[in-house]
């Protein structure tokens, strides 16, 4: 029931909970962004019509993020597909995630978990696909410093990540 079409409509919830998936922290933020200017209008409505319920957010669990350094953001083939994983995707597209190839700082600002094993850092396929720790990552999205960002498809046809190379 929309607010205006009478105030017994009782308190309307803001708030809402999204899925994080494997989206990368910029999806993720394009999506709260979206997703809370719609809260505020629902907020602001809700208050012209008397129908907002004040409610605490729990302490529980709460944390400071500190600024992440230069350092953080170097990929350590040597851990877990997960734990790369998740720092490519959780620090998309900035600052970004980076290793070294070739002597060229190059951003993976997409990846997914694959079957597969090798040396860590080690290109595995001509997908491309690197070994981690525990597994795999082929790279789906990549960035030379100072170029555009780049399917792996695209990537590979002018600077190719060849099977044998290291990362």
């Amino acid at each position: 029931m929309r607010m205006e079409e009478g105030l017994d409509a009782g308190p309307v919830l803001m708030a809402e909970r999204v899925k994080v998936a494997r989206k990368t922290a910029g999806e993720l933020s394009s999506e709260l962004a979206e997703r809370g200017a719609d809260l505020v209008v629902r907020a602001l409505s809700a208050l012209e019509f008397g129908g907002v319920e004040e409610h605490l957010q729990s302490e529980h669990g709460v944390t400071y993020a500190k600024k992440i350094s230069k350092e953080e953001t170097r990929i350590d083939w040597t851990k877990s597909v997960r734990e790369v994983d998740c720092l490519i995707r959780g620090i998309s597209p900035s600052p970004g995630a980076w290793c070294e190839f070739r002597g060229e700082r190059l951003k993976i600002l997409f990846a997914e978990p694959v079957a597969g094993h090798g040396t860590p850092g080690q290109i595995l396929d001509n997908a491309p696909t690197v070994a981690c720790g525990d597994g795999a990552l082929r790279l789906v999205s990549l960035q030379r410093a100072g170029r555009a960002v780049m399917e792996a498809a695209e990537f590979q046809r002018g600077f190719p990540l060849a099977k044998g190379d290291w990362l």
